[in-house]
């Protein structure tokens, strides 16, 4: 088992240039001069000590190095396929840290944009998966499977299936495959989003273990998922499946709520904003009252009990329209007054807490 540790990213960086300074090297699988490493991950297997310090580094051109931190059992190798296609995702996908993990210390370049801290762990988490694998010569998607949910079947053959796998460290896999099991027909992949993956690292940690039918979430918590909370995982899991199935994933997802909390103290052009996600995920947002583009001050999941009485709304009446709120609701009956104030008062709530 791995045990998780610490490490100082300057004597991550000290190890690296050793690394590279060292004169007696195995030679590269490609025979290619050495180049600057892209990424660089380390961190401790087994009990504390440096015998156990383990190092992985892969160079601009994709090929993996694999030692222990003391510079020994220095090995070349090539990244798999499953592997590779994450790799190349990583790079335009997310900007370049150094963080100190608890997976890990990594130094990661690349030219994407998302700096959500919560990749830091999981990209850290990929790295030591990486390690693991190529060290034993061991590489396979499954081990590291944390969600799979069937979403449905193929349009047009009810004998073929719609699933979405999610690794730990928060790739997914959108496929088709036979509905009775059997070999993936179809595989489009890619990174989560960052409100996404928020949502499912939020999940991982709260839930216990989550089996519905042959779907399942491996959680790590200690609450029982309820009915609104495997309704809110459902939803997300359809919303993940089609976008990359598509291959066209958006920044966030379908919104299953929009209220105007009030203007702007200060400034009576600018209204704030509640939004809420079909799978529960709030932001607090201010934009121009007259109508315009909204600018996110802040975003988090909702709360059991939140969630609980947003669904019980959306699920109990018709989509409702006050002014220029909105809610998705989903049922038969119509709202009075008396609903249209609850859910004004429970939106505030959610948003003072948002934004608070």
């Amino acid at each position: 088992m791995i045990h998780k540790g610490r490490f100082l990213i300057a004597t991550l960086m000290m190890a690296i240039v050793m690394l590279v300074a060292c004169a007696a090297k195995p030679t590269r699988g490609n025979d290619a001069a050495a180049t600057e490493p892209q990424f660089v991950w380390e961190g401790q297997l087994g009990a504390a000590g440096a015998e156990n310090c383990a190092h992985l580094e892969i160079d601009d051109q994709g090929e993996v190095m694999t030692s222990r931190c003391n510079r020994t059992d220095i090995a070349y190798h090539t990244l798999p396929q499953i592997h590779a296609d994450e790799w190349a995702a990583m790079q335009t996908r997310f900007a370049t840290f150094e963080a100190d993990t608890d997976n890990g210390a990594v130094v990661f370049n690349g030219t994407g944009s998302s700096d959500a801290p919560a990749w830091q762990d999981r990209i850290a988490s990929w790295g030591e998966l990486v390690y693991s694998e190529l060290t034993a010569d061991q590489v396979g998607a499954a081990g590291a499977t944390a969600f799979s949910w069937q979403v449905g079947e193929l349009q047009n053959d009810s004998a073929v299936c719609n699933r979405l796998n999610v690794t730990t460290y928060g790739y997914a896999y959108a496929q088709t495959e036979p509905c009775a099991g059997g070999a993936a027909l179809d595989i489009k992949s890619s990174w989560l989003n960052d409100t996404s993956a928020m949502a499912f690292d939020r999940w991982l940690e709260t839930y216990q273990p989550v089996y519905n039918s042959n779907n399942y979430l491996a959680g790590s918590g200690t609450v029982a998922a309820d009915d609104a909370a495997v309704q809110a995982i459902a939803a997300w899991a359809d919303i993940t499946y089609s976008e990359l199935a598509a291959q066209q994933v958006s920044a966030t997802g379908p919104t299953m709520m929009r209220w105007n909390i009030g203007q702007l103290a200060g400034d009576n052009s600018q209204c704030e904003y509640l939004t809420v996600l079909s799978y529960g995920y709030a932001s607090a947002e201010i934009a121009p009252c007259a109508g315009g583009v909204s600018q996110a001050q802040s975003g988090d999941i909702l709360d059991g009990s939140e969630l609980d009485a947003l669904l019980d709304m959306s699920n109990a009446f018709a989509p409702i329209y006050s002014e220029n709120n909105y809610l998705d609701g989903k049922g038969q009956q119509q709202a009075d007054d008396k609903t249209i104030t609850d859910l004004d008062l429970l939106a505030r709530r959610i948003h003072a807490r948002i934004k608070g």
